[in-house]
């Protein structure tokens, strides 16, 4: 896992996105003013407004916002459902862009998830993303989700388009 700040010293996606949603086009703006149903707290704040050229990894803690009841199965549901938050955008920052001020279309092409513990969200999260490849419209995106103990959880590999409309 990698090592990083913990998420008690860290300042929420949301508070964030809304501190920045102003200066966000449209559309954008109204998906940065939603609440979302999962905390996220980045290590690396994200600047939606003005962003620069940075290396393509990313992490996040992460945990639902309301309490998951002890079922292994909706455990697993939540984790899939974050599997496929936060990959394409690692893809765009070494372009030193995002949707929030870019005309952007992107879509997933493929999703993959390889579950390796049962998650726990008794406690935070860590997803750790990097993007090794973006080309022709492309982007390869990878993840791995640890436990706070630093035990790997899941494995996540997306392929994505993104492109300028």
């Amino acid at each position: 896992m990698p090592d990083v700040a913990p998420p008690e010293h860290l300042r929420s996606e949301e508070d964030i996105r809304r501190e920045q949603a102003g200066a966000m086009i449209g559309a954008v703006r109204e998906f940065a003013l939603r609440s979302m149903p999962i905390e996220l707290r980045p290590v690396t704040p994200r600047d939606f407004v003005s962003p620069v050229p940075q290396p393509a990894i990313q992490h996040f803690w992460f945990k639902p916002k309301s309490s998951v009841p002890d079922n292994g199965l909706l455990h697993r549901a939540v984790l899939a459902y974050v599997s496929d938050m936060m990959l394409l955008s690692t893809a765009l920052l070494p372009h030193g862009t995002h949707w929030s001020t870019t005309r952007i279309q992107n879509a997933s092409l493929n999703h993959s998830l390889w579950l390796h513990a049962q998650p726990d969200f008794s406690d935070w999260m860590l997803y750790s993303l990097d993007s090794p490849w973006a080309g022709g419209g492309r982007a390869l995106c990878r993840g791995r989700i640890f436990d706070r103990a630093g035990k790997l959880v899941a494995s996540v590999a997306q392929e994505g388009l993104l492109r300028l409309r």
